[in-house]
This record gives C-alpha cells, structure tokens and sequence, in this order.
C-alpha cells in the first residue's frame, strides 16, 4: 500500500513513527465465537486490519482494532486444551516454571486466564493456589477439582483490586488484544508487590512477518509483539526483563520478568527502519502463500476432492477470509466438542467432529497448525481416512 495515502498515528508505547504495511478492509471482528447458524455467522460484526509497524519500538498494530467489537462477556470458545499436543505442551511448560520459581506454596495470579486449563495445571503440579482473572464467560470453566484452591474472577483488570503475596503473575496470550497494552501492563504493575515474578506470552510477530503468516493476521489482535516490542512494553510499565524466549514450535514468545518500583531503563535503542527488511518479506511472502494455497484448494475441487481444513480458531477464519474460499472447502474440523455444530465467522462453514471430517472422505485436508499435523494424521487414520495433508507455511505432508 502506499505509505502517502495514510500516516499511521504514532506509536501507543513509545510515540514513535509508524509506517502502514498490510491493509484488509473487511474481516470478522471476532473468531472465536460460537455461531448456530450459517447465516448467523456469515451477518457477525466485522471489522478491519491495517497493519502498521513502530520505527523506534518494533510494535506491530492493527490501526483500524476496535474494542467495541471484540466483546467476549458470552459465546467465546478459544482453548485449545482438547489437543493432546496442546496439553502436553501446557503441562511441560507449567513444570519449566514451577522449577524455575521454585513454586512450592502462595497464590499464583494469571490475567486473561480463560477457562482455566494453565492455571489448574500450574497450581496441581506446585501446590499454590490460583487466582484467574478474566471477562470472558468461558472463565473458570476448568474442573476446579484439577488445581488446589482455584476461584476466578470474572473481570477486567482495571475492576480488580490490588493483590498481595503473589508467588508468580503470569498473562498468557491477552496482551496483543488490548488497545493499550501499556496501560494494561501499568494497571497490573500496579496491582503486584515489588519483586513479584511475571510470565508475558504472546504471538511471535517475527515469525508471523518471516513466514508472511496472513493467516495469523485478524482483527481482535490490536498489536503484535517482536521480542524488542514486548521487552519496550514490559521494561516501561515497571517490569525488570530477565530473559526473553521461543516457545511452543517457536511460535510464541515469553518473557520473564520481575515487578519493581517503577518504570526500567529502555532497552538500547534498535537501529532505524530495522523491521523494513521483515515487512517487505511478509508482503511478498504472504501474497505467495495465500495464491499458491488458494490454487491448491480449487484444484482440488476441480478434479472433485473435497478438501477441509483443520483446527476451527482464528487461523482458520483468516485463512478463509483471505483466500476467498467458499464452496472448494467443505467443512472445518475440530476436536473441541463445544465448537463442534458451529459455524465459522464471516463464511460460514460448519465446524465438524472428526467422525464427522471423516465420514466426509476427505481427499485434501489443510491443517491449520503444523504443530497438530501428526496428531491429525494419527486420529484420521484411527477413522480408516488417509487423505493427502498440508500445512500452511509448509510443504504438503
């Protein structure tokens, strides 16, 4: 797009300059919540992505995010905690942060905590107590018996009160749908005696621009974090960054930190203009893999496969609303029962189980996630169905 046509307001975190990249005028607001019908899901709200990047911080944002569409009080669905894949990275995970704190006793705090899955398996694996904070109408709805003393508040942030004795703070996968994270991140500063631990996880926005990723572009992701981006962020709400790390197939990045008694020393300055070169990349990237993906599917349709997708989240949404593809994708599968009958944001697509995936005699599957693709391949073949797999990003499997 060109640059002249819109100037990006400044940065929200360091009031940088920022240059537009990536722009889509209409996309699902949200995708992530259960629809009933394919004409409830085809009419849901939408809204809209132009994606700019911060010259001096690193900060990715979606200029066009509007919160007002983003309500998550009912009929949000997000875990992913159904995957065996999935829980057995949560558990790991859980345990790599028990030992590292040395989590023995006290109340672990986790802002954003959705149903509850990371902080049951935390609090089961120490012996803390949990405290989740979240307003979405999935909070709690872990079986409580999994964790050792778990209650939930269903809240924003900014309604909670200050927390005392705190053994570890950690929010997980909510700062990059926040409009201002660094009042978020201040708010919860606020809220944490000195010397608290805190565990920052959020998308890999480097690794979204390396693999031109527009699958992983969407509406209700008001920023998108490199590891510079998020230690800026942390480092002036008053966290001390102790580390900053990859996980979860490198998708993800963590940082660990500690509260302190105000805002920390900047991060030495980056040099100017440096994600220039990883924007460019995306561009051409993500144009080349949404054509050849689009061209994969309608072949497909054209010698009478009938292709599905798998995995029913936000990669799913927009990888549908980018391509365009209605009628060359049957379905999308899921394994989480609760998604199962529902229909996919902006297309309408009906969500299925795997029998059901199945039954249909799928030729081609697209499976949303390449960390799932064994873990797909195992449950279709349990179901007698062998098709060909693919992965976006990736060369077919």
């Amino acid at each position: 797009m060109d640059d002249r046509a819109h100037q990006p307001a400044a940065c929200p975190v360091c009031g940088g300059a920022r240059r537009a990249f990536w722009e889509q005028p209409e996309v699902p607001a949200t995708s992530n919540i259960l629809f009933r019908s394919a004409a409830e899901a085809r009419s849901a709200a939408s809204g809209a992505l132009r994606l700019a990047w911060c010259t001096r911080c690193e900060l990715v944002s979606n200029e066009r995010f509007d919160p007002s569409l983003t309500d998550t009080a009912e009929g949000y669905e997000e875990t992913q905690a159904h995957s065996p894949t999935f829980r057995a990275w949560l558990e790991g995970f859980a345990g790599d942060l028990a030992r590292r704190h040395g989590l023995t006793a006290g109340v672990v705090v986790d802002v954003g905590c959705g149903r509850g899955d990371f902080l049951a398996s935390l609090c089961a694996r120490t012996g803390c107590s949990g405290l989740g904070i979240d307003p979405s109408s999935t909070a709690g709805r872990v079986d409580a018996s999994s964790g050792a003393g778990l209650t939930f508040q269903r809240a924003r942030l900014e309604d909670t009160t200050p927390l005392e004795e705190v053994a570890l703070a950690s929010c997980r996968h909510t700062l990059e749908h926040v409009a201002d994270p660094l009042a978020f991140l201040t708010a919860l500063h606020g809220r944490l005696p000195a010397g608290t631990p805190l565990v920052l996880e959020v998308p890999d926005a480097s690794r979204v621009l390396a693999e031109g990723a527009f699958w992983d572009v969407y509406h209700e992701h008001a920023h998108y974090f490199t590891a510079t981006a998020l230690e800026q962020v942390a480092a002036r709400a008053g966290f001390a960054c102790e580390a900053v790390e990859r996980v979860y197939g490198d998708q993800n990045l963590v940082l660990h930190g500690r509260a302190t008694s105000g805002p920390q020393e900047q991060p030495a300055p980056i040099p100017p203009n440096s994600l220039g070169g990883a924007v460019a990349e995306f561009q051409e990237r993500a144009h080349s893999a949404l054509d050849a993906t689009r061209r994969e599917v309608e072949e497909a349709a054209r010698r009478g496969v009938t292709a599905i997708l798998w995995g029913a989240g936000s990669k799913a949404t927009g990888f549908l609303v980018a391509t365009g593809l209605t009628e060359a994708v049957r379905a999308v599968a899921d394994i989480n029962p609760d998604k199962q009958g529902s229909f996919v944001a902006g297309t309408g697509h009906p969500v299925v189980g795997p029998a059901e995936a199945a039954a249909l005699d799928p030729g081609l599957v697209v499976v949303m996630n390449p960390l799932y693709l064994e873990e797909v391949r195992a449950d279709l073949a349990a179901l007698g169905c062998r098709p060909r797999l693919t992965t976006l990003g990736g060369p077919p499997a």
